[in-house]
């Protein structure tokens, strides 16, 4: 069975064979090569494990019936989870490997249990393990794969998350207004109490942000009814970039708000006959303007009510041209979806890539695994913004990082939209250090001279140190992170309802505030600057967060 690229592998051993000898492979999309296999009652078995995807795994064999538990107890693991492994202490877990890094590979050898059952392997990764799992069958025949429960449904499927390809029918949301708001937000506004920039109908019954006329820094209501030909339970699909929240007589349905690329979420309810009350809410902050709404119900397969459809989830490595990571950084000068035309891509052996924005000296973007797919500006005429390939993308707070204040009250300078340039600043380019190249950004600010060199560290969530010099004399201040609300977790900073965590190191005397101004929370630093100071940042994703959040479509 053929999935992408990815070969679902099922496995017997002949009586003859002393030993279960298999390659596993963790592959992109939350798969394992080898969905399951089939042992004797004590026999050896000698697994090579390896990870050809673009974030950390690791397997993990339970007793019969306990995957699901095991992966859950994985989830509670909080701040012990990477030095466990990502592995509970249970007595339900049989045998493991580390967390494997990607390209990293282990071998698991054991004797297959002596009674007979259906063992589950499977990966307890950041939540991986509902959707990312096998079976080894002990002394049990194997049925068809077709209706294998104890294997994930894209392989029972054959490729398919669901077994079919349905069509995609257009939708007509009736009565169909629409409101646009100017403004830029972290998250979805009260528009109740903002005074509308423009409003209108629509004859086409489709949401589409462009109605707005808008590019960027703006929110769309859209208001209406849809047609409920049959009584029960309603699905719907709600993807944006950025935020959006759909409600249907007036329940809260689908919550997919923040500022992120192209997201979907879902959610349910039960409707009867008639007419439904439909109002979807849609803030752009800044990229792409990307909205998808799609129901279905019974006697509804797929029904289309937003400018996009719901897209089949990318794998973490891209198909076009990936630009390859080694042994050294590797920068990308083109157009990056969700920085400015200046931004400037660097890509980590470790896994972790950045955005340096120069139009306002700042990190505008942090993300795992893959690092950039180059093939819309290789190929052709190379025209529009690239999306970072990779996963666990964080969007950052674009402001510049210093200013001299003339008060300590005194507002922020802001990048207001994408093309926005710090006043006051010169960009002085960046240099590569050393043989693994890695830049160093240089950048000027009134009488101070700043060198800016990001240090990526290792590990199954690895993350960066941005280590900052400051060269002149006298007062300056330091913007490490700015949103609705940033609250201290021990050493770290949670920056908003996000995968965002800050934090310092070395900090001396210097000492952080967290301070309310302009209608949002800042982390500032006050540098008393003679001669140098240093500031050493963390940039870390907040796993209690990812947990949440990236459970793939499952329950804790």
């Amino acid at each position: 069975m053929v999935f992408g690229l990815v070969h679902f592998f099922t496995g017997s051993i002949t009586a003859q064979e002393q030993t279960v000898d298999l390659e596993i492979r963790a592959k992109a999309g939350l798969q394992f090569s080898v969905v399951r296999f089939a042992a004797k009652p004590g026999q050896s078995v000698h697994l090579n494990v390896f990870n050809d995807d673009e974030m950390a795994h690791n397997l993990v064999f339970t007793k019969v019936g306990q995957r699901v538990a095991v992966a859950n107890a994985a989830l509670g693991l909080g701040e012990k989870a990477e030095e466990k492994n990502w592995i509970p202490d249970l007595d339900s877990v049989l045998w493991s490997t580390p967390v494997l890094k990607p390209g990293d590979n282990h071998e698991l050898k054991f004797n297959a249990p002596k009674q007979k059952g259906i063992y589950p392997y499977v990966c307890t990764f950041i939540g991986h393990g509902f959707v990312m799992y096998g079976a080894m069958y002990v002394n049990i025949p194997m049925p068809d794969i077709s209706t294998d429960q104890n294997v994930p449904e894209i392989a029972r499927t054959g490729g398919s998350s669901t077994g079919s390809d349905p069509k995609i029918g257009k939708g007509k949301i009736e009565n169909f207004t629409y409101t646009v708001y100017k403004g830029s937000w972290n998250k979805m506004p009260d528009f109740s109490k903002l005074k509308p920039h423009q409003s209108g109908k629509a004859s086409s019954g489709i949401a589409d942000p462009g109605l707005a006329g808008l590019s960027e820094n703006f929110g769309m209501v859209f208001e209406g009814e849809i047609n409920i030909g049959k009584k029960g339970t309603y699905d719907f699909s709600l993807g944006s970039d950025d935020g959006s929240r759909l409600y249907i007589n007036n329940k809260l349905v689908v919550d997919n708000d923040g500022v992120h690329s192209m997201t979907t979420k879902k959610g349910k309810i039960a409707l009867d006959p008639g007419k439904a009350k439909l109002k979807l809410e849609y803030f752009e902050k800044g990229g792409q303007e990307e909205l998808a709404l799609e129901m279905s119900g019974p006697g509804v397969k797929r029904l289309q009510l937003a400018k996009q459809v719901i897209k089949p989830k990318k794998v973490a490595f891209p198909s076009g041209n990936p630009i390859e990571i080694t042994s050294e950084a590797r920068i990308y000068r083109n157009f990056i979806e969700g920085a400015s035309p200046r931004g400037i891509g660097v890509g980590y052996p470790e896994k972790v890539n950045l955005c340096f924005d120069a139009n306002t000296m700042q990190i505008a973007m942090l993300w795992h695994g893959a690092f950039m797919d180059g093939a819309k500006h290789w190929n052709g005429r190379g025209q529009g913004f690239q999306r970072p390939s990779g996963h666990y993308l964080m969007n950052i707070n674009r402001d510049q990082p210093f200013a001299q204040l003339n008060s300590n009250d005194a507002s922020w300078p802001k990048a207001e939209g994408r093309d926005t340039r710090a006043k006051h600043y010169k960009f002085r380019g960046y240099f590569l250090d050393g043989k693994e190249r890695r830049p160093t950004f240089g950048y000027s600010l009134g009488g101070f001279s700043v060198t800016d060199y990001p240090s990526p560290q290792a590990g199954s969530m690895p993350f960066i140190i941005r280590n900052i010099n400051i060269k002149g004399s006298g007062q300056i201040w330091y913007l490490a992170a700015a949103g609705e609300s940033i609250t201290k977790q021990k050493d770290l900073y949670n920056i908003d309802n996000s995968m965002l965590q800050v934090g310092f190191s070395d900090l001396k005397n210097l000492k952080p505030i967290i301070r309310e101004n302009s209608g949002r929370k800042e982390l500032l630093i006050k540098l008393n600057v003679d001669g140098q100071a240093t500031i050493k940042q963390h940039y870390r994703w907040n796993v209690e967060y990812i947990l949440k959040e990236h459970t793939h479509g499952q329950k804790k």
